[in-house]
């Protein structure tokens, strides 16, 4: 939690999302390894969502990077000396969305994957 306060208003939408993913990602997993008597259209719907929702949140929090290091440098130049160790705290907390955008990439890739396995095994149970 705290991690999420110090990144930022930009942080909210980051867990937002990544809620929304865990929840799609169960759901297609039910679908893809349960309720495999749907149609190959049904069962591909919404795995393309999964790893570009993810790529929306890399995306968003080098957004939220450039736009908090913009903020740290105007005030920076306003203060005019500054240590180099404020310098490299605000550097550090720029990271904190970046990191957490690109983690849930790297989850929901891994996920997409594994789920497109299962689907293009399934396709291909279908069409023997």
């Amino acid at each position: 939690m705290h991690y999420i306060n110090a990144g930022g208003p930009f942080m909210w939408p980051l867990v937002l999302i990544a809620l929304v993913l865990m929840g799609l990602s169960i759901k297609k997993a039910i679908d893809l390894f349960q309720r495999t008597d749907q149609s190959a259209e049904d069962l591909k719907k919404g795995l393309q969502a999964i790893w570009q929702l993810g790529l929306f949140c890399f995306f968003w929090g080098l957004l939220s990077q450039a736009v908090g290091l913009y903020q740290m440098l105007s005030a920076v130049e306003a203060a005019g000396d500054v240590s180099p160790a404020l310098l490299a705290g605000g550097l550090k907390v720029s990271l904190i969305a970046p990191i957490f955008g690109l983690i849930i990439l790297v989850v929901s890739l891994v996920v997409w994957f594994l789920l497109q396995l299962r689907y293009r095994s399934l396709i291909v149970e279908v069409a023997d």
